[in-house]
Parts: C-alpha cells; sequence; structure tokens
C-alpha cells in the first residue's frame, strides 16, 4: 500500500507540471513546423508531410497518447527572377492523457515569408493561427463520493456537475528562422525562435481567469560532411512555458548507401536510392533518447525513438519512458528554380 501510494505521489510530482504545458515530441527536429510557423515552406522539397505517433508511460498508468501531424509546401517565387518566396502549412495535434482521456487538440494554418540575402544566407518570418480545445471526459474515474464506507460502489453519484466538458479558443504564434546553406561543401546550419500562444487562450473550464501561458521555443541544427557519404546532424531544443522548461540536445549519423551529386546540400543527389540515421539525444533530467531513421528514395522516411527515463520517476517507471514512431514524405521536382538558389 505505501509503495503504491509513493508511485502515485512521484508520479503525480512529475507529470502534474506538463498539464500545462504543451505536448513534445523526442523526434522535434522532423516537424518543426508544429514548432515554429517560419519553418512552413523552409526546405528544399516542394512539400513535407510529417506525422509523429508518442506513446509515454503505458507500463505506469493509462499511456499518454500524442498524435501530430504537419504539411507544409511553398510558392515558388514572387517574380521572374525573384528567389524570395512565401511558405505555407497546415498542423495539428491530439493529446490524451490518462484514465479520464483529456485531451489537448490544436489546429493551425501558417504562412511564412522567405527572404533570400545572397545565395546561401536566408531570413523567414512565419505567423499561424488557429484553434486551441481541451477536452475533459470523467466518466470512467472513481470518486470518494462513490465509497461507501466499505468499498467502492459505482452505483453511488459521483456529486460531479459534468462528466463531459469542452472548451475551445482562437490561438495565434509567430517565429523567425534563418537559414545558411553552402552547396559546394554540404554544410548547413539553422536557427530560429517563436512564441506561442500570443491570445493566452483560457484553459479553464468554468470561470476562472485560467490562460495558457506563452511558449517560448529556440531550434538549432547543424549538418556537416565527415567524409563522402557520412553526415553528423547535431540538433538542439529549448522550450519554456511558464515556470517550466525542457532543453533537448543530441546528435544523429546519417550513413548514405550510394553516390551522389557532391554539390547537393546533405547528399541528397538524384542517385540516392537508401540512407539510415542512427543517434541518442539527451532531454535535461528527464530522459536519454536513442533514435533511428531509414530514408529510401529521397520521398520517404520512418523512424523510431525510445526514452529512457531517467527522472525521479523511474522508481515507478522502471526507465521506461515511451516510444515514438514519425513517417516523413516529401517530393523535390526537377524543374524547381528554387533548388538552384538554395
Amino acid at each position: 500500500m505505501k509503495k503504491g501510494i509513493f508511485i502515485i505521489t512521484i508520479l503525480l510530482i512529475s507529470l502534474g507540471t506538463n498539464f500545462a504545458q504543451d505536448v513534445h515530441f523526442s523526434q522535434f527536429y522532423v516537424s518543426p513546423v508544429l514548432l515554429n510557423p517560419a519553418t512552413a515552406g523552409a526546405t528544399l522539397s516542394d512539400f513535407r508531410l510529417a506525422l509523429n505517433y508518442r506513446n509515454q508511460w503505458q507500463n505506469i498508468i493509462s499511456p499518454f497518447q500524442t498524435i501530430g501531424l504537419a504539411f507544409d509546401s511553398k510558392f515558388h517565387h514572387l517574380g521572374k527572377s525573384d528567389f524570395n518566396h512565401l511558405g505555407y502549412a497546415i498542423t495539428m495535434y491530439t493529446d490524451k492523457a490518462g484514465q479520464s482521456k483529456s485531451s489537448t487538440n490544436q489546429f493551425n494554418a501558417a504562412l511564412s515569408y522567405h527572404l533570400y540575402i545572397d545565395r546561401q544566407n536566408i531570413i523567414s518570418f512565419g505567423v499561424n493561427a488557429g484553434v486551441f480545445q481541451k477536452i475533459v471526459n470523467t466518466s470512467g474515474l472513481k470518486w470518494d463520493a462513490q465509497f461507501n464506507g466499505k468499498t467502492y460502489d459505482p452505483s453511488l453519484s459521483t456529486n460531479e456537475n459534468s462528466t463531459y466538458q469542452s472548451i475551445a479558443k482562437f490561438d495565434m504564434g509567430a517565429g523567425f528562422l534563418f537559414r545558411h546553406q553552402e552547396s559546394n561543401t554540404g554544410i548547413s546550419y539553422e536557427g530560429g525562435f517563436s512564441m506561442m500562444h500570443l491570445t493566452k487562450p483560457s484553459v479553464s473550464y468554468y470561470q476562472n481567469a485560467d490562460n495558457i501561458g506563452f511558449k517560448y521555443t529556440a531550434i538549432g541544427n547543424v549538418k556537416l560532411k565527415v567524409r563522402h557519404g557520412l553526415f553528423l546532424l547535431p540538433s538542439a531544443l529549448f522550450a519554456m512555458q511558464n515556470k517550466q522548461s525542457e532543453i533537448t540536445a543530441g546528435s544523429n549519423l546519417r550513413f548514405v548507401s550510394v553516390d551522389q551529386h557532391a554539390n547537393d546540400d546533405m547528399g541528397l543527389g538524384r542517385s540516392l536510392s537508401t540512407a539510415f540515421q542512427f543517434g541518442a539525444f539527451y532531454r535535461y533530467k528527464d530522459a536519454v533518447i536513442f533514435t533511428a531513421m531509414v530514408e529510401y528514395n529521397q520521398h520517404i522516411n520512418v523512424g523510431i525513438s525510445y526514452d529512457v527515463n531517467v527522472s525521479k520517476l523511474n522508481q515507478a517507471s522502471r526507465y521506461r519512458g515511451g516510444y515514438e514512431i514519425c513517417l516523413v514524405l516529401t517530393e523535390r521536382k526537377k524543374t524547381s528554380k528554387l533548388r538552384t538558389k538554395a
């Protein structure tokens, strides 16, 4: 009994602060549009479709399940000789937590503008707008009012006013991105910053002035060519919302199976057939993350990651955090003029 109370207490301490925060993915670099609207259309591909699925804490309680979907593309150029262009995106995610299936849903449309300073440096600005929704269903929960003095009696009233509640609010965000690309060396890097929930939508089911806090996110990615067919991909993320923060950093190592054009950034030449990525990341005071990905024919990418929990919760989790699966589909037209500029 004491062990059960201890596990529940640790769980509430570790997870309670997360209820007021947005969802996150371990493979955050796969769908950057979910975090920063300025990344909409900021890709060598003509379009990008990313799907993330995350399952966490299944061995402790009813699992927390998160699904994210992001599609982004670009209007290729604004003039005959102008490589500046607009990007756009549609994103959504849904997160279901615990026995109550408490859900947090977000749907956004984003628009971005990409300004080419020169052939190697690009700055981007983006905004998004959409709907932020929270839903709770308590019909599957047990309440103290249903304790008859000896045991739990489901026939007793819960004394709760409602078992299903939902709120939906308008929401906005904005972001900035800088990119540097060297097509002749295969080296590139980018850094971005975003501020989400600019409207601070209310998240209270009652009349309380309980608003979700601003979320600040900074992301950096580097692409380094180690040698022919081998690339190092360091990434880092810092996010802060209310008084909580998240720091994740690490790197993937990318192996390319065939030769490709030397002047193509990251080795994404037309001759590429298959590539593999393996890596490890660390989320500060939370988890060690192991990642793997298979890339097929430049268009299909399938990745998986697993969180090894190293926080105080590991006494209950036994170091088992959760797994995450991602699917990324991209397409590049051979006639795309932007490729010669990027």
